[in-house]
């Protein structure tokens, strides 16, 4: 309930802050409030996720100290389990392809000059939190696997140290990650003493669920390792494409200056053409005036 409240808070800060990011906006007011309403939509997901893995954490350590007799709860609890593993992993499926959809759109508009700086930049720290909190998430989620992982060979090593207590460590190891495929060192202690039969057999049960659990943990463990090199690579791509646009944009606003330039000393040249020319224009008429002049003169007195 504590960690629920926690979560609640810091999802109603984080809400606050991006209301007032979104109210001081200028320009672009409705898409930048799309963004952060997706931001915020993806947070809760992702505390959703943390809350998951908590309590897969929880069933684990269940799981590992509930009997191998348990019956009927320890299938609801198997169950229960399952269903719970199943809904995480298209959670962070959903979550991944939104955070991915998010740099996508971010890139493109960084990439067509469709947005401000400001805004740009406002976009960029939102989706580098989100990210880091998924990351960190997924981080989270593995070190539950891992720990679990970790804990069910030790308990599988326990039962198969009972049936062969005189068992090498290598040997616990092998029989370990080959698991029921070993199960003729059940067999053989059955054979060498009929008193153990009970104890043998709940040795092989608890091995067979230990070792059904290790396959799942391995296979969630590789979804995780390979979702968690995905988001990497969908970061480094993302990244230096809005650092490539913003570039670019850069390149394009310093050549656009420097055309401006170049046209406004192409304007005062033709200025200072025109003025040239009107100055020679209206020194030959002075000089046409003043041959006109002479001539007359000239003329009259000759007359």
């Amino acid at each position: 309930m504590r960690d629920r409240l926690a979560a609640h808070g810091r999802n109603n800060s984080e809400a606050h802050e991006m209301s007032q990011v979104v109210n001081g906006a200028g320009g672009g007011g409705s898409t930048v409030q799309n963004f952060l309403s997706e931001i915020t939509s993806i947070q809760s997901s992702i505390s959703q996720l943390d809350s998951n893995i908590r309590t897969i954490s929880t069933l684990h350590s269940r799981s590992l100290n509930t009997g191998t007799d348990g019956g009927e709860s320890k299938a609801a609890l198997a169950s229960t389990l399952d269903n719970l593993i199943t809904e995480t992993r298209s959670l962070t499926t959903s979550i991944k392809q939104r955070i991915q959809t998010l740099g996508d759109e971010t890139k493109d508009l960084a990439k067509n000059g469709k947005v401000q700086q400001t805004d740009l930049d406002l976009r960029r720290d939102h989706l580098s939190r989100i990210r880091s909190r998924f990351m960190e998430s997924i981080q989270e989620y593995q070190r539950v696997e891992q720990d679990f992982n970790s804990k069910s060979r030790e308990r599988a090593a326990r039962q198969y140290k009972i049936v062969k207590p005189d068992a090498t460590p290598e040997e616990i190891k092998e029989l370990v990650s080959n698991g029921v495929e070993s199960q003729g060192i059940f067999a053989e202690a059955t054979l060498a003493s009929s008193t153990r039969y009970a104890e043998s057999r709940t040795a092989y049960r608890e091995v067979q669920e230990r070792q059904e659990d290790i396959k799942k943990i391995e296979k969630t463990l590789a979804e995780l390792a390979q979702m968690y090199q995905d988001m990497s690579i969908i970061i480094q791509q993302q990244d230096e494409s809005i650092t490539q646009a913003e570039n670019n944009a850069i390149e394009v606003e310093k050549n656009v200056e420097k055309g401006l330039e170049e046209t406004e000393i192409a304007v005062k040249h033709a200025r200072r053409a025109r003025r040239m020319r009107i100055m020679l224009f209206w020194i030959a008429v002075f000089i046409i005036v003043v041959l006109a002049l002479v001539l007359g003169l000239a003329l009259g007195l000759k007359n």
